[in-house]
């Protein structure tokens, strides 16, 4: 009986040893090599990811994310997981804000899912992922996903696919809870002309200003705080960001050692995001003596950047969120005689609004990359009172143009005509004219064209082209144009004369700035 009941004992440990083993030593594995994606795609439009991966044991989560590295992604709290915007994580699937469903359709094997169509990327992380299988069914998976790329990134940038089983899957920026298994990361060349928008407001955070010029004061001092919102649809790097602040003194020797400290980041909840960091750089640009007329003059300006920051979180999240300038202020003042007068100065923090609130100042341009920036107030509405490049240049805040071309038909044959049509939003905060031209693929023949445009011939290739005038933010302009198919593609090693498809991606656009 002691005999038969060790070995019913041992049977049962040996059975409970291999439970415990399989769980803690369950495995994922995704084959890099045969991750299948574009390696050179649009911002702002659609791409199709697909990839194989097996799991063990446990339930089985994955996230895509874009950045601008191929460094790994840890279970969370890594400066580096910060640099990421999330395309599919537990909240769905990003499909961008223009995208018409509530909810979007991925694969498993082939077979079709449903989750959420988020209209934002994360700039948190994935705190679980999107769950490809539950346990029930360990094994190989195909998964497929159609994923947007934000307008606000273009450049050379990664994909990040990341999975975990076991519900310890996380890739968050700011907890260090997690664990990640596998990941795979691949380039793509994302063309375009990325579009920020954003917002700056300030308050006056107790300025001393004696409007005195004499060497009598002891404490004079301009004092500011500020936000800087990002209305875009996705996380915007705060490295890019700067702004200006110009004033018109004869003395110079100006003292910008002292930048704000506790900077912090927010959401569009007003929850913050990590800790508090001091990322800033100051300092005073020389500037040639302008009078911008109403007593406003310049000869410095201020400068406050973020291109060396250096510590999380690195993204302001999309939505409304927000970069906060924190205690005491941003402040600069004048070493040697510290009076300062405003009256004559381009941009007067007196104007902003004390620091229980913030507000626009128009005399003060923000800039991301070092161009000026077309501030909005939402997601869709542009700032009127844009900070202005002194002495209130209009002609500068950059211009964003989308193009969209469509064609009637994916396939023709001889004789058939073929209708295109090209689309220009202007998504910026200032009316433009700009030509559009395109050019006739080689197999047809110009036919016409709407709206009067004009074509001309270069090396045998006919070009179509139009003048498009005074475009209002926010407006559309749609021109189109018919070709005739003459001939078919040349092809000397198949000479059937089969059908072929019509895309055409010649194509371009400039601004005309008056």
């Amino acid at each position: 009986m002691k005999n038969h009941f060790l070995f019913k004992f041992l049977n049962l440990f040996i059975i409970s040893f291999i439970i415990c083993v399989s769980y803690v030593f369950s495995s994922v594995t995704m084959d890099c090599n045969v991750v299948s994606m574009p390696s050179t795609a649009a911002l702002d439009s659609d791409i199709t990811i697909e990839f194989t991966i097996t799991h063990t044991g446990g339930a089985l989560e994955f996230s895509v994310s874009m950045t601008d590295n191929n460094t790994p992604l840890s279970g969370g709290g890594a400066d580096s997981n910060c640099k990421h915007n999330w395309l599919v994580d537990e909240g769905g699937i990003y499909r961008g804000s223009s995208y018409a469903g509530a909810t979007t359709t991925w694969w498993i094997n082939d077979v079709a899912q449903s989750t959420t169509a988020m209209k934002q990327t994360d700039t948190w992380g994935a705190t679980s992922g999107l769950q490809i299988d539950n346990d029930a069914n360990p094994g190989t998976y195909k998964v497929r996903v159609v994923v947007h790329l934000p307008p606000e990134h273009a450049g050379s940038y990664y994909i990040h696919i990341a999975a975990a089983e076991n519900g310890q899957f996380a890739t968050t920026c700011c907890s260090n809870s997690g664990n990640v298994d596998a990941q795979c990361a691949r380039a793509i060349n994302i063309t375009g002309i990325p579009f920020i928008k954003a917002d700056l407001q300030m308050c006056n955070a107790g300025s001393i200003i004696s409007d005195k010029e004499d060497n009598s004061c002891s404490n004079d001092e301009y004092r500011m705080k500020f936000r800087i919102y990002n209305w875009s649809e996705s996380g915007v790097w705060m490295k890019g960001f700067s702004y200006q602040y110009c004033v018109y003194d004869p003395n110079g020797n100006w003292d910008t050692t002292q930048p704000s400290t506790n900077f912090q980041m927010y959401d569009a909840s007003s929850t913050a995001q990590c800790g508090v960091y001091n990322p800033a750089t100051t300092g005073m640009i020389s500037q040639t003596y302008t009078d911008c007329g109403n007593g406003r003059q310049v000869n410095w300006c201020y400068e406050l950047t973020f291109a060396n920051m250096t510590s999380k979180p690195f993204l302001i999240p999309p939505g409304g969120g927000y970069m906060q300038s924190g205690s005491p202020y941003s402040m600069f003042r004048r070493t040697g005689s510290r009076c300062l007068s405003d009256e004559n100065d381009y941009s007067r923090i007196a104007e902003a609004p004390n620091c229980d609130t913030y507000g626009d100042l128009k005399e003060v341009p923000l800039y991301y990359d070092d161009v000026h920036v077309c501030e909005y107030e939402g997601g869709s509405t542009p700032d009127a009172e844009t900070g202005m490049v002194y002495c209130y240049v209009t002609d500068d805040c950059a211009s964003y143009l989308k193009i969209f071309k469509s064609v009637n038909v994916t396939q023709a044959t001889i004789g058939q005509t073929i209708t295109y049509c090209i689309t220009v939003t202007n998504t910026s905060a200032s009316t433009v004219t700009f030509n559009l031209w395109d050019t006739l693929p080689t197999v047809l023949d110009y036919v016409g064209c709407d709206n009067s445009c004009s074509t001309s011939n270069v090396g045998g290739r006919t070009i179509v082209y139009w003048t498009i005038s005074n475009l209002a933010p926010s407006a559309s302009a749609t021109r189109c144009f018919w070709g005739v198919v003459a001939r078919y593609p040349w092809n000397p090693l198949e000479k059937n004369k089969s059908v072929f498809a019509m895309l055409n991606r010649y194509i371009s656009i400039y601004n005309l700035k008056e």
